[in-house]
Formats: C-alpha cells, sequence, structure tokens
C-alpha cells in the first residue's frame, strides 16, 4: 500500500465529527475543550489495539517518526506495545482518586474577551430563512488558553505522550478551523511536582494550546433597561441620625404594567 493510500490514517487525520456549514450555521460559542478531547480520544481509539495490524502499523510510523533518530528500534517497539497496553485515556478537569493513568487532562486556564463587535451585532438570519427570536445575534471573540496535562508513572511514558498530543492536536488544526476556531498557537512544558495537584510518583507535562473563536448569543436575551427597575431597596421605617427618613417604598404596581423587577 502506497503512502498516499494511507493519509486517511496520518496522527490525528480522522474527524470525530463532520464540521458544520459556517455559511448556515446559527451556534453559540465552542464547546472546545470537548473537541479537544474528542480529537485525543478518537485517534487513542483506532490506534490502541494490538490486534490490529494497521494501528500497529501507524504507531510504527509515528514513534518512528519521532524516535528513531535516537532509540534503538527495539526501544521503540516497547513504547508501542506499552501505549497499547496501557493506552492513555482523555479526560475533562483535573483527574480524581479514581483515574486512570496515563491520561491525557483538558483544564480551562483562563479565558477573556479580547475583540468586540461594534455594538456587539454579530449578525442576523438571511431573507430566505425563517424570523423568529433567533434572527438577530450579539456576541464577541474570545481568547481561551486550555491546558492538556500529561500525566504518567514513568517518564519516558509522559515524553512520548506528551509528543502524541502534541501531534494529534497539531493535525487537528484544520477540523478546529472548520468549527469556528480562528486561530490557534501551541506551546508547553515540564511542570515541577507538587504533591497539591499531583499523585506521589507521577510524573507530568503540560500542552496549553491557545485559540481564538467567537461566542454568540440570541439577540432576544438581552436585558432591556425599559422593562427592568429595582425595588424591595427603599423601606418607609429608615431612620436616619434618630429621625424618619420619610422615604416610602416603591411598589410594582406603581411602576406600571409589563415592567419586571428586581428584588
Amino acid at each position: 500500500m502506497g503512502r498516499k493510500d494511507k493519509t486517511d490514517r496520518n496522527i490525528g487525520g480522522a474527524l470525530p465529527t463532520s464540521p458544520p456549514d459556517l455559511s448556515t450555521a446559527r451556534d453559540s460559542i465552542l464547546l472546545i475543550e470537548r473537541l479537544l478531547r474528542s480529537l485525543l480520544q478518537t485517534t487513542i481509539d483506532d490506534l490502541k489495539d494490538p490486534n490490529d495490524a494497521s494501528a500497529v502499523e501507524d504507531l510504527t510510523r509515528f514513534f518512528s517518526h519521532f524516535y528513531d533518530p535516537t532509540i534503538s528500534p527495539a526501544e521503540r517497539n516497547d513504547i508501542i506495545k506499552n501505549f497499547q497496553a496501557e493506552p492513555p485515556k482523555a479526560i475533562l478537569g483535573y483527574p480524581r482518586s479514581t483515574a486512570q493513568f496515563p491520561c491525557f487532562s483538558i483544564i480551562l486556564e483562563g479565558e477573556e474577551e479580547t475583540q468586540g463587535l461594534i455594538g456587539d451585532y454579530a449578525g442576523q438570519t438571511t431573507l430566505d430563512e425563517d424570523v423568529d427570536d433567533f434572527s438577530e445575534y450579539i456576541g464577541a471573540f474570545y481568547n481561551s488558553t486550555y491546558g492538556i496535562y500529561i500525566y504518567a508513572e514513568h517518564p519516558d511514558v509522559c515524553v512520548y505522550l506528551y509528543q502524541f498530543a502534541k501531534s494529534v492536536i497539531h493535525a487537528g488544526k484544520a477540523f478546529l478551523f472548520s468549527c469556528g476556531v480562528t486561530s490557534m498557537t501551541i506551546s508547553g512544558g515540564e511542570l515541577a511536582p507538587d504533591e497539591t495537584y499531583m499523585p506521589e510518583n507521577m510524573f507530568m507535562r503540560v500542552l496549553r494550546v491557545q485559540l481564538t473563536a467567537p461566542m454568540s448569543v440570541p439577540a432576544f436575551m438581552r436585558a432591556d433597561p425599559r422593562k427592568i427597575r429595582l425595588t424591595g431597596i427603599f423601606r418607609p421605617d429608615v431612620i436616619v441620625d434618630g429621625m424618619p427618613s420619610g422615604v416610602t417604598e416603591i411598589t410594582p404596581e406603581e411602576l406600571g404594567d409589563g415592567a419586571n423587577t428586581i428584588e
């Protein structure tokens, strides 16, 4: 089988879901942590079966690319066997006491609104679409940083899983862009042992994914200042310096029909 016949089995090459048609999409913020987990877990599931000859061949291609210049073929084959004997698992959030290792733990490390839109206006339905409560949208762009923490009980396992995760996420850029991500960079490093955050005798690296993606909200959710009033704050029995304040309570009835109240 030629190299071109196997491009659909490249690391990270299989898309976990069909990309949306962004020209007709009416979605809000992407669940990026789930997209990252899906990229990792889909590839792991495709490669973890030791009885699947194509999976073994693909793992050999991958680890040969990274390790053949520096380690022997026998050691590289041990890595392949280790991956299939103890395949990692991709999870959301920090691992708990019941977590299985090795694992990829996907954490939202932070995000912030970075690029506003004029009047928060994010678009509307077109003339050929049905006009309903979702016909207009407000929104903004957000910068987010996700950490993919690699936990392993052996330093070499932590090293090769870090390279594995980096390759899968890098190869999945096209998929993430098709889902609405507009920019993306990858960084990472070794983490020092800390008994507060990691079990004893555990090795850990982190792969950080910084990306920008839009968030939209149906315009009908925008608070209308004409329909919101504050009540329940003033009371007629307020005493100021020993003297009655003369302040009387404002009731919802006095505000008129159609006014929402905030107690």
